[in-house]
């Protein structure tokens, strides 16, 4: 039974997962007392099998947590029956450590589509593909008969308009004489207001349909009808596709070009899994010239803003985002391909032998050197490559790392903070 209960509650709490599970809290210790039976460390003390009856057994469950820097009090004899060996953490710069490789991409914010607004035959395309273009620039010019009946529309509706303004200069004038009632006069100016309001919409409609303020100017007082209309660029832009040509027929909102701001670009780089899970948002990655040389006078620095929590199907690879400055968007063009570094963060990056990196459970730690003896420090290690180790640590280049004789520190580790449980 004894046995039996150690196994049960080992299985329920084991010492090593739970400590493992609670980092950067590193120290757990657990006490079981089953009538008599106290395991701390795994040291037992038992009780006869008449003790043991069910109904008096007791269970009381102790937990413990300290922080996970410690110190080892070492002296030099110490050190030197261990074979300790000391190395300072070399200082890695936060660019240069991962050559990755993207593709300039466009935000889907930064494309319009230039549609037609009305049923028209293409008489000529002004723009090609890549072609840049300013606000105002000719694109496409259409003929159609819908814009003999709008323009024929809104002459008429001047027309009602000037006259119903005429009467109701005449009424406001027979209203102060006296000679009509004052709900006439109102009537007058409700259907001068009304045709005013049909009136500028007719105009908006001739000017959605690309009929420059020219074109009605000379509509206005030539009363010269056109079925010509030519679309123009919103914005400034690059037509990024020409979908339709001179002789085709567009009905009503077909789309004829996409406009695309170029002001705006983001940079997608597939970056391995490995390298992804250390990325933070809002860590930089310069960007090099073609073949990868690093240039600092020409360089781009671009800024993670995702990095998504999708990998892909078979290359196990994740996206990450990175928006580009505006000042830098004329060195790069949409499907460009480029390199870039990861710079990482800002916080402390060094390089340590992997001799030097203990692991217990989920945690990495390091032994730094003290006067007196070494601290237990927790790091997080962002690379592994060739028997070097990158990490981020609360470090110094002037510090001394322990790389020989990790074992035996850990035993001594382990072993100290058994003790320390069972102290309470």
């Amino acid at each position: 039974p004894i046995a039996a209960c150690t196994r049960f509650f080992l299985a329920l709490f084991p010492i090593r997962t739970l400590r493992a599970n609670m980092f950067p809290m590193r120290l757990l210790r657990v006490t079981l007392s089953v009538a008599g039976l106290s395991v701390a460390g795994l040291s037992v003390t038992g009780l006869g099998l008449a003790g043991l009856g069910l109904a008096a057994m007791g269970l009381a469950i102790a937990t413990e947590v300290a922080a996970a820097d410690s110190k080892l009090p070492l002296s030099n004899a110490d050190a030197e029956r261990f074979g300790l060996e000391f190395a300072p953490p070399t200082a890695v710069e936060g660019d240069r450590r991962e050559r990755l490789s993207g593709q300039v991409r466009v935000p889907p914010d930064a494309v319009s589509v230039v549609t037609t607004p009305m049923e028209g035959l293409i008489v000529r395309t002004h723009v090609a593909d890549g072609m840049p273009v300013e606000p105002g620039d000719a694109l496409v010019t259409l003929t159609s008969p819908e814009l003999i009946r709008l323009e024929s529309e809104y002459l008429n509706l001047r027309e009602e308009q000037a006259y119903l303004a005429t009467r109701l200069e005449r009424d406001r004038n027979l209203a102060e004489a006296g000679a009509i009632a004052r709900q006439r006069l109102e009537e007058s100016a409700l259907h001068f207001e009304q045709a005013r309001r049909k009136t500028a919409s007719a105009r908006l409609r001739l000017k959605s349909a690309g009929v420059p303020a020219e074109a009605l100017e000379a509509l206005e007082s030539n009363a010269d009808l056109s079925q010509e209309f030519v679309l123009r660029a919103p914005h400034r832009g690059v037509v990024s596709e020409l979908t339709v040509g001179p002789g085709e027929r567009a009905t009503a909102l077909t789309p004829l070009l996409h406009l695309t701001r170029t002001a705006r670009l983001w940079i997608e780089f597939e970056v391995p899994l490995s390298i992804a899970e250390s990325m933070r948002e809002g860590e930089s990655v310069r960007l090099a010239k073609t073949g990868g040389h690093v240039d600092p006078m020409v360089d781009t620095v671009v800024e993670i803003v995702t990095i998504s929590r999708m990998v892909s199907d078979n290359r196990n690879l994740v996206l990450v985002r990175c928006a580009v400055p505006d000042a830098s968007t004329y060195m790069l063009r949409p499907g460009q391909f480029v390199v870039g570094h990861w710079e990482g963060a800002a916080a402390a990056l060094f390089a340590v032998p992997e001799s030097a990196i203990v692991h217990e459970g989920d945690m990495d730690v390091l032994f730094v050197a003290l006067p007196d003896g070494v601290q237990v420090t927790p790091v997080e290690v962002v690379t592994r490559s060739g028997g070097e180790v990158r990490i981020r640590a609360a470090l110094s280049p002037a510090d001394r790392v322990v790389t020989r004789g990790t074992a035996q520190l850990k035993s001594l580790w382990l072993a100290d903070e058994g003790d320390a449980g069972a102290g309470h």
